[in-house]
């Protein structure tokens, strides 16, 4: 089940829960959205609350979940216009052994 949150800033987080109920890792490769460019990020541990820092992908260990947030592996969004709260935003995660998995996101303030 994917349970995506995002918040409402020029460049923002989304949050998904990703889990894998397989019995292999997996990796998100990419995600898409007719919304903005998406990347990825994670924090690189470093004297205090760390430093943001750009990945290839996103690996989810087999029989886990991984609850993304701001202190872990998570996609970035660079939206084409700003964000409303209560909007809904579509997405299409793309696995490497899932394959391509649509979801939607809700617009939320920063930390609900």
């Amino acid at each position: 089940m994917f349970l995506p949150v995002l918040d409402t800033q020029d460049t923002t987080g989304v949050f998904f829960d990703l889990v894998n109920t397989g019995a292999s890792d997996d990796q998100l490769l990419e995600v898409r959205t007719e919304r903005g460019r998406t990347m990825f990020s994670d924090r690189e541990p470093t004297t205090g609350a760390g430093r943001m820092v750009m990945i290839p992908r996103i690996t989810v260990p087999a029989g886990a979940i991984l609850e993304m947030s701001p202190f872990t592996p998570n996609v970035m969004l660079s939206p084409d216009r700003p964000l409303s709260e209560g909007e809904r935003i579509d997405f299409v995660l793309r696995f490497r052994q899932a394959g391509e998995i649509p979801v939607t996101a809700v617009v939320v303030p920063p930390g609900s």
